[in-house]
């Protein structure tokens, strides 16, 4: 046994990794959630583009306003799936780090 002054170089050395790893972790937590806002804000802007398709008429100017929106419309959908791609790794990601955590710290000793 150690006294509360002295902890073994192994024992360090493992609270360091799980302490770099719950860090690594914090961040791509924050990077997924990150990435679900702007999905969620795509979403919305979807929302507002076509409600902006639906008034418009079959005017000459409003033909061309259609195709700017539908394109737009278009690089937002790009923009989701990668995005979704993103998070979809990022959960990946933490689970194996949640993994990785849970059995560093189940194989910590203090002998």
């Amino acid at each position: 046994m150690f006294s509360g002054k002295e902890m073994p170089q192994e024992i360090r050395t493992k609270l360091g990794q799980i302490v770099d790893l719950q860090e690594q972790t914090a961040t791509m937590r924050a990077d997924a959630k990150s990435a679900q806002e702007r999905i969620d804000a795509l979403f919305r802007d979807q929302e507002r583009l076509r409600e902006n398709i639906k008034a418009l008429r079959d005017t000459r100017e409003d033909q061309e306003l259609r195709s700017r929106r539908l394109d737009q419309l278009s690089k937002q959908e790009d923009q989701i799936q990668s995005t979704r791609a993103q998070v979809e790794t990022l959960n990946q990601e933490i689970d194996a780090g949640q993994k990785r955590l849970s059995d560093l710290i189940a194989n910590l000793s203090w002998q």
